[in-house]
This record gives structure tokens, sequence and C-alpha cells, in this order.
């Protein structure tokens, strides 16, 4: 999955400035606005192509950028290649380089194809479509000796994972498991993600604290059990006005937080079930004129890439996601090799720690 909010981003801002007259600049403001991307945000991604030399920038307070050299000289690659270092490209430069390392980006015309191009493959990186995961793993099943499954389904459907199993496959979970499939898993502890975050609002003071609850995956639930179970130590009631259903995404995330603006009774802090959904949660807070975190503190899962590039920083739950591939990796090499018993599949969990930052209301700061 390399889909990256980060990647978009980039994408609108390039097509933006390909399209400025020659000898005129775009102001920051005008094109976050004109593009939907977070002015602070792209004022970073700006600032780091103009220090490796594809933008001028203008010296006045309103911060001008256009294209250094003309857009015919400029490959996708250079532009990754540009950005990487920039913490939020870390995770979609290899994704952006396989699509087209060589490919010319043109003017006008071409930079919308180019766009559509960029767009449509990360697109096709997703698995929000549950029939194309399983799609997609039955394509892939003939031309591999085992898979690798981050998988979107609800935890209780795994009948089709259940066959390929049953027919030899090889299979590891990575970050969420499905009820009674025996095989391999490397996740986090999604209760204990739940319990760091909801306990962490509850030391700050908070004593209604509501829940963006996420999809039906395996990773919903634990942390939602976790939210429960840190309210309950609290003797903190949880009824049904604290917990709202939601989904994985920023739109879902902002959806829900409007409906509950709209139906009142707004608690003092909110855990959302994963760091995009927070980050829409603010963003309808924010449209509200409501402030994170004076009016609703806010806490998410995942410590997302640029979690810390948000207007307000985002409190978040972490844990490496390195160490979970790498764990899943040596698994699968041991399952293909037969030194990974399938009556007794191994799971590994990687811890979870918390990683403070201003979203929470909490006076300590993030010094890593």
């Amino acid at each position: 999955m390399i889909y990256s909010r980060s990647a978009e981003y980039a994408i609108r801002a390039f097509v933006h400035l390909a399209q400025v007259p020659e000898g005129k600049y775009a102001m920051v403001k005008n094109i976050a606005e004109q593009e939907d991307i977070p002015a602070h945000f792209l004022a970073k991604i700006l600032q780091q192509l103009a220090r490796k030399g594809l933008l001028r920038s203008s010296k006045g307070p309103t911060g001008g950028f256009s294209l250094r050299v003309e857009a015919t000289e400029i490959r996708l690659l250079d532009i990754v290649e540009a950005l990487d270092g920039l913490a939020p490209y870390q995770q979609c430069a290899s994704g952006l380089s396989e699509c087209s390392d060589e490919m010319p980006c043109s003017m006008h015309d071409s930079w919308i194809n180019l766009r559509s191009r960029i767009m449509d493959y990360l697109g096709r990186n997703t698995i929000a479509d549950l029939a194309k995961e399983l799609d997609e793993i039955e394509a892939l099943w003939t031309r591999t000796d085992g898979l690798i499954v981050a998988s979107s389904l609800a935890t209780q459907d795994a009948k089709s994972y259940r066959k390929l199993l049953s027919e030899g496959g090889k299979i590891v979970l990575i970050d969420r498991v499905l009820n009674g499939l025996r095989c391999p898993a490397v996740t986090t502890d999604d209760v204990q993600v739940g319990k760091l975050a909801t306990e962490h609002l509850i030391e700050l003071g908070h004593r209604k604290i509501g829940h963006l609850r996420g999809t039906s995956a395996s990773t919903s639930e634990g942390r939602f059990e976790g939210y429960k179970q840190a309210m309950s130590k609290a003797r903190l009631r949880v009824d049904k006005s604290l917990v709202h259903d939601c989904g994985f995404t920023e739109a879902d995330g902002r959806a829900a937080m409007k409906d509950w603006i709209a139906n009142g009774k707004l608690p003092t802090a909110i855990f959302a079930a994963n760091d995009p959904a927070a980050i829409g949660a603010m963003e309808a807070l924010s449209d509200a004129g409501l402030d994170v975190p004076r009016n609703v503190a806010i806490v998410g899962a995942g410590n997302i890439h640029y979690g810390d590039m948000l207007r307000v920083p985002l409190t978040t739950v972490s844990w490496s996601t390195a160490a979970m591939g790498q764990a899943a990796a040596k698994l699968l090499l041991e399952l293909i090799d037969g030194k990974n018993s399938v009556a007794k599949p191994r799971r590994i969990t990687i811890a979870p720690e918390l990683v403070i930052r201003r979203s929470c209301g909490s006076l300590k700061q993030e010094t890593s």
C-alpha cells in the first residue's frame, strides 16, 4: 500500500505551478485555497523544492513561488529526489518514482495527464475495495511463494483466506488479524493503543472522553476495547453518546465530527481510532470555530508521517512499522522454508508508545 496524502499534495502543487505564466509567482495562500492543501504543509513542501533548485521563491512577505526551470526539463524523479528527506515524502517516494522515473513533465495538458496517471497508480495501491482485495490476492497467489497481507476485511470475513491456506498457501498477516485464521501474524497491541491514548486524556483531567470508532477491522475492535478498559478503570461511564462510528480516512473523520458537532453534546476530549480520522475530526472542529485542544483535545493512533507538521501537531500512539515489516518478512521466510509450524503459528506483537504533541493539550512537548 503506497498511497500517501503527501503524494497527492505534491502533484496538486506542481500542476498549479506549471500553469503560472512565466515571470509571475503563485502565492502559498492562493495555491492552498485553490488546490485544497493545508497552507502550513504546502509551505514546507515548496520551501524544500526551492532549496533544491526546482523553484524560485519571492522575497516578499506573501511567499510566492514559480518554476525555476522550464517544466519540460523537469522529470518526476527530479521532484521525488528533491523531496527526499522531507519526512512526509520518505514513504511515498518509491511509489512515485516507480510510476515514472524518466517521464518529462510538460506544461498544462501534459501535467494534468501526468497527475491523472499518478493518482490512478496510487489508487490502485489501496485496498478500500474489499472485493478488489480478494481479486488481487488471488491474482498474486499463483506467482508467489507466499504473501504478507494487511487485510481490510472484517475480522469475521476469513473464508477466502481459509480456502487459500487449505490449498497449501503461505500467508503472514500484518497489522490486522482475521478470526479463526491459523497463520503467523505481526501486529501491535491494539488494546494497549486504546488504553494509552485514553489514559493520557484521563491523566490530563478529562472525564467526558469520546471515541471515533473505526471500521470492522481487528485494529478498531482492539482500540475500542482499550478505550473501554481505560474508562472503566477510571470509573468513567461510557454511553452511546460518547462513541461515534467512523472509518479510517480523513473524510470519514471529518464527516463523523461534523455530525457530532451538529448533534451537540461534544466531549472535552476524543480518542480517534487512527490518525487520518483524527486529522479529519480536527479539520471539522476548526471549520466550526472550535479550537483544538482548548475546546476539544484530540489523540489519534498510528503516528502518520505528517502528524508533527499539522497546524496543531497531533498527539498519537506509535509503533515501529519498520520492525513490523521486518518481523513479517522473517516469519514468511520461515514459513516457506518449513521452519514455522502451521499447527502453532507464531504471533509477534510490536509494543506501542505514546507520542505527545499539542493536540491533546498537554504541557509536555515531544522532544525527539
